[in-house]
């Protein structure tokens, strides 16, 4: 190939990360505490739709574009006391799956929207459950797997001391049913130590259980990754134990294209418990054998490259959160992690729960009774926290929130460390959390790192772009920024290979933003 075209397809190549961005923004909107009560549908056909609950009111509004409305639907259709609504979008159309209560049982039913937000099918129960107490029970959970191939939904009966019960009911996108399945889990320590339920591609079932240390309610001695693969109403069980290490909060990932599970946390260790490095392992999905076991320590130049003042180099990286598990498509991984601590009445701490970018609890439901004041149904989520904008500082009432530089470790097939990127960043809010923090766009292309940043002093979003093997790139300004405008970079989604829809405020205004690369 002469020299001059690969110099052209390499210059499209990087193109892709830093070519023209743009922001689009949807009419202003008055009502900004509910701003973050929605889920972004995404695009269907060329349109581009959101769900917005508001008062009891459930609506569909359709975007265009450029984020021009054209129409906003009220699904009405929905039951009155509908208590959760799920969103599956596999392209052609949108999966609606709601759940509610009638005369003691809860059910779960489904219909479709096309690109308009208009129902095309009459709604089908799918599948019942009858409560034995009406006051507080759990919702079914819905998961589908990254191509929405394949759906589930998880039903948690209630637990004994030992064992749990799971029913797990797996379903084509087409809601055609695959198959139904009831797996005992033994639960020793609750049912809540079970999280991260995944689907892959082939609608095989992940997820972990934690088995705490004697007489400690957070430490954990071992981790078992639960494989149930389609077809079987059992699990395979890959445990791994710590013994002379501290787990913090271990998340996993399905690598869909090499079949295998990658789990990974921060570790620590010593007499004070500091944080020493990352501990990482991959699971076979075939056989649950394990393998590539890593344990990665923080250099010294690494602590003193991320180090702040006031804080000693041994513990730079205490208030680090370990976010995001990224599988390549080679096998190869990075693990992402993001400073977070809160501040106030003289504690500081680094697990901040306004900051948990995770839901790791399925929700359940308090039943209210029948008054006239508020709703009739409670939802209980894991953690939650209402929308205030920021205010200055007050002696009285001081609450800090801070999330500060990013660190991304880069691996290889074989587990081996490739290299290590810091996004530095400094942001801090009082009293809200809501527009700190980071949006993440994956796409074959890169990852981008979506953040605020204040520049001169108006706060404005900032773009950063990273190719496996190539130092993190700032990208230009975003064309179409409106000074001051905050972004929700937190809430963000992404609903192309180079697009997402984040929710901003100025003022006492919200708006939605189409980010395009």
């Amino acid at each position: 190939m002469p020299k001059r075209f690969i110099y052209i397809f390499l210059f499209f190549f990087t193109h892709t990360l830093v070519s023209a961005q743009e922001l689009y923004y949807s009419p202003a909107e008055s009502d900004v505490e509910n701003l973050l009560k929605y889920e972004a549908i995404g695009r269907l056909g060329k349109n581009i739709l959101i769900y917005r609950e508001n008062k009891l009111q459930h609506q569909v509004s359709v975007y265009g574009n450029s984020m021009n409305l054209i129409r906003k639907v009220d699904l009405e259709f929905l039951p009155k006391d509908v208590l959760k609504v799920d969103f599956i979008n596999i392209g052609t159309k949108a999966n609606l799956v709601y759940q509610f209560l009638k005369k003691g049982r809860l059910y779960t039913s489904f219909t479709s929207l096309n690109e308009e937000g208009k129902m095309i099918q009459d709604p089908i129960v799918l599948d019942s459950v009858q409560l034995k107490d009406n006051t507080e029970f759990p919702l079914f959970q819905v998961i589908a797997s990254p191509n929405k191939s394949k759906i589930m939904f998880l039903y948690f009966h209630p637990a004994s001391e030992i064992l749990t019960r799971i029913t797990t009911t797996l379903y084509s996108n087409e809601m055609d049913l695959v198959e139904r399945a009831d797996l005992l889990v033994s639960t020793p320590d609750g049912s809540d130590k079970l999280n991260q339920f995944q689907l892959d591609k082939e609608g095989n079932l992940v997820f972990l259980r934690n088995v705490l240390k004697e007489e400690s309610l957070t430490e954990v001695s071992r981790t078992d990754i639960l494989v149930k693969p389609v077809g079987v109403d059992a699990v395979k069980n890959a445990t791994i134990q710590f013994n002379k290490i501290g787990i913090r909060d271990l998340k996993i990932a399905i690598d869909n294209k090499n079949a295998r599970v990658i789990a990974a946390s921060i570790f620590t260790g010593g007499k004070k418990g500091y944080a020493q490095g990352i501990f990482s392992l991959v699971v076979d999905m075939a056989t649950g054998n394990v393998s590539h076991w890593r344990q990665e320590y923080f250099s010294d130049s690494l602590r003193k490259e991320i180090k702040i003042r006031h804080t000693s180099e041994s513990r730079s990286f205490d208030d680090y959160i370990l976010d995001e598990i990224i599988p390549y498509t080679n096998g190869g991984f990075a693990l992402l992690l993001e400073s977070r601590t809160t501040e106030g009445n003289r504690i500081l701490t680094g697990d901040n729960r306004n900051l948990n970018r995770s839901e790791p609890l399925p929700p359940r439901v308090i039943y209210n009774g029948n008054t006239a004041d508020g709703s009739l149904f409670t939802m209980v989520r894991t953690p939650y926290q209402p929308f205030q904008m920021p205010i200055e500082s007050s002696a009285r009432a001081y609450i800090k929130n801070t999330a500060g530089n990013m660190v991304l470790f880069s691996f290889s097939f074989e587990s081996e460390l490739q290299d290590i990127q810091v996004l530095r960043k400094a942001q801090s809010e009082d009293r809200t959390a809501h527009l700190i923090s980071y949006a993440l766009v994956k796409s074959g292309s890169g990852i981008r790192f979506l953040y605020n940043e204040k520049d001169k002093p108006e706060m404005g979003l900032r773009s950063v772009g990273y190719l496996p093997g190539e130092r993190l790139k700032r990208n230009p300004s975003i064309k179409g920024a409106i000074p001051n405008m905050r972004f929700m970079t937190r809430y963000g989604t992404q609903i192309g290979a180079n697009e997402c829809i984040i929710p901003c405020v100025k003022s006492n205004y919200g708006s939605f933003a189409r980010v395009v690369f």
